[in-house]
């Protein structure tokens, strides 16, 4: 049983891993591709420009040109198709209150386990800890942990500037406190 839900957290994280890349690798990348694509077009029609005889020239150069006037709206739609990487609280909140889209709901469980995990093995062992989630389980679902923290966070509207991160490392002691 205690594979079972190790294998489900792992998965768990992975995909959220995933979406992560998604959301935050790949309009970097795509931005990146679409600046060099413009500079390699730039440099191929000066080149051959140079290198080409006049007939040869006036072709190659109209073809470079219509397929870099192709290619760039699609790799620009790409990268814009794709939200910005916001580390905010509000947009952490935004991503993960469409409990329709399986892949937001399933990054928002992965980061928040995630941060929780993290803090678990950076705090300092000598110090009495913050978060106490029951160790027979939290008696409720992450998707009702993860509505809580949406309704917290809306009550809570002074830590939307800060970084998601920390502002689940603010509500989890007060969901799941600590017994004196």
């Amino acid at each position: 049983m205690r594979v079972v839900k190790l294998l489900k957290r792992i998965s768990c994280v992975v995909r959220g891993v995933a979406t992560l890349i998604r959301i935050v690798v790949l309009p970097v990348v795509l931005a990146v591709v679409n600046e060099a694509l413009a500079a390699a077009v730039a440099v191929l029609v000066v080149d051959i420009s140079v290198d080409s005889g006049a007939k040869g020239k006036i072709m190659i150069q109209k073809y470079i040109a219509m397929t870099a006037l192709a290619l760039m709206p699609a790799f620009s739609a790409m990268a814009q198709s794709v939200p910005a990487a916001d580390v905010s609280t509000e947009a952490f909140v935004t991503l993960c209150q469409d409990t329709s889209d399986e892949a937001a709901q399933t990054f928002c469980f992965g980061f928040g386990e995630g941060i929780y995990q993290g803090n678990l093995v950076s705090r300092d062992p000598k110090a009495a800890p913050s978060i106490c989630i029951p160790k027979d389980g939290m008696g409720v679902t992450r998707s009702e942990v993860l509505a809580e923290f949406i309704r917290w966070s809306r009550a809570n509207p002074q830590y939307n500037k800060d970084y998601a991160a920390a502002t689940v490392l603010k509500f989890l002691p007060v969901r799941f406190p600590c017994k004196g």
